[in-house]
């Protein structure tokens, strides 16, 4: 969530800002960073930190991720799909395709969000986030304003 809240900051940077090709390379880094932690939750089932594994009822956190992103569960597994080939193609490796195709985020984003909450209220038993916001939007929202705030200075 906060990198993708630091992207998203950036679409309130002054044009100039944008011109500049230190800002570009950092909003490039915060999407591809986005993206490498999200499929480390939601890329693949035998990965060490995937939902999963840190869920007590996957059949009803499943329910609601589908629900919450709006998606079937085939849906989201051809958005997880999508999301793992740009992973693959452009940030783990650099394949001989001409032209990335940066997903939509926005159902990554919900489905982070999702697992944050969920964690917080169900999962933790041992104050894991006690140093965290209690709440996913919360989250987001701190790092968002931070990333405005240090686009436009």
């Amino acid at each position: 969530m906060r990198n993708l809240a630091y992207h998203r900051g950036w679409n309130a940077a002054k044009l100039e800002r944008k011109q500049q090709e230190f800002w570009r390379t950092i909003n490039g880094n915060f999407i591809d960073t986005a993206v490498l932690e999200w499929c480390k939750v939601y890329g693949d089932q035998r990965a060490k930190h995937h939902w999963e594994k840190c869920v007590s009822d996957t059949a009803n956190f499943a329910e609601g991720l589908w629900q919450i992103t709006g998606k079937t569960e085939e849906e989201f597994e051809q958005y997880r799909v999508v999301v793992r080939a740009y992973r693959d193609k452009f940030v783990a490796h650099l394949d001989e395709l001409n032209q990335m195709q940066i997903p939509d985020l926005q159902p990554a984003l919900e489905s982070i969000r999702y697992l944050y909450q969920h964690l917080v209220d169900v999962e933790d038993d041992v104050d894991a986030f006690v140093d965290l916001p209690p709440n996913a939007n919360r989250y987001y929202q701190t790092h968002l304003t931070e990333g405005k705030a240090a686009h436009r200075e």
